[in-house]
């Protein structure tokens, strides 16, 4: 009697003990993941951070602000579209700015995504527009686009204050 009390107090034992560790084991995954998630959440950009969710138009005016615009008077569109499958030799380019911003929009093809557009109406950013690729409510890219004749285009750069 006295040695199968003693084989059922080890099972118990190591039954706590590898229940134990299974817990820990799982407050540090889930850990782990929020920690990440957070850090994710936030790029910094000349030592000014910027928080990477956008989930309506007024955080798609404060990310344009963060990167140059003058959001007073600016007007704002959102546009569902899709990134394709398959890049063209335009969008190899275009995903060259996004690649400069940290981004790759090749992780996206096939991916519905928001395009927000900001085009500012004061001087002297009057015909600048600023468009953010938002894909499940995180900035994937965009750029800067100049609308004179001949305007130019960049990526997302932070315009320091």
């Amino acid at each position: 009697m006295l040695i199968l009390s003693l084989r059922k107090k080890q099972i118990i034992r190591l039954f706590c003990i590898v229940g134990a560790f299974t817990a820990l084991a799982v407050v540090i995954v889930l850990l782990s993941s929020i920690l990440t998630r957070d850090r994710d959440k936030y790029r910094e950009f000349d030592g000014k951070t910027l928080c990477l969710e956008i989930n309506d138009s007024s955080d798609a005016l404060l990310a344009a602000g963060f990167f140059g615009a003058d959001t007073e008077n600016a007007l704002v569109s959102c546009q569902s579209i899709t990134i394709p499958h398959s890049f063209n030799e335009l969008y190899d380019q275009y995903n060259g700015l996004q690649r400069d911003f940290g981004s790759d929009l090749s992780l996206y093809k096939g991916q519905e995504c928001l395009r927000y557009t900001i085009r500012c109406e004061s001087a002297p950013f009057e015909g600048t527009v600023y468009t953010l690729l938002v894909c499940d409510g995180r900035l994937i890219g965009g750029d800067i686009s100049d609308m004179d004749y001949y305007g130019s285009m960049t990526g997302l750069i932070h315009k320091g204050s």
